[in-house]
């Protein structure tokens, strides 16, 4: 498994208060399924992986909120700077994931990433 699987996400929850964000731009979005964990997973690269990896390495060991479009996708913790530009969301419904992935596949698609604060 890469670096980026350690914020892979299984929080999936929201309503939290929000502190400052930053807008990463999506360059491609696929699906895959883990057969190890039984369940869909969103893979989304995005176009400045050295701003995630610096992004993620300030803010090892808080929560972040992950939105698109104003809606919620994943509220993970940072285990770890994310170098390779990637990130895994799970799990998704099957129909939901095939959604998200054209939205997200759409050209000028970003990501609003948000610290939580502690």
């Amino acid at each position: 498994m890469t670096a980026s699987l350690a914020v892979a996400v299984n929080l999936r929850t929201a309503g939290f208060a929000r502190s400052g964000s930053t807008i990463f731009t999506i360059m491609r979005a696929t699906s895959a399924f883990d057969s190890g964990a039984g369940w869909n997973v969103l893979e989304i690269e995005l176009q400045d992986g050295k701003a995630l990896a610096e992004f993620t390495g300030s803010n090892i060991g808080k929560k972040v909120v992950i939105s698109f479009n104003g809606g919620h996708l994943a509220s993970p913790f940072v285990y770890e700077p994310i170098s390779d530009g990637k990130l895994w969301l799970s799990p998704f419904e099957k129909e939901e994931l095939e959604r998200l992935v054209e939205q997200l596949s759409r050209k000028g698609a970003a990501l609003q990433i948000e610290v939580l604060p502690n």
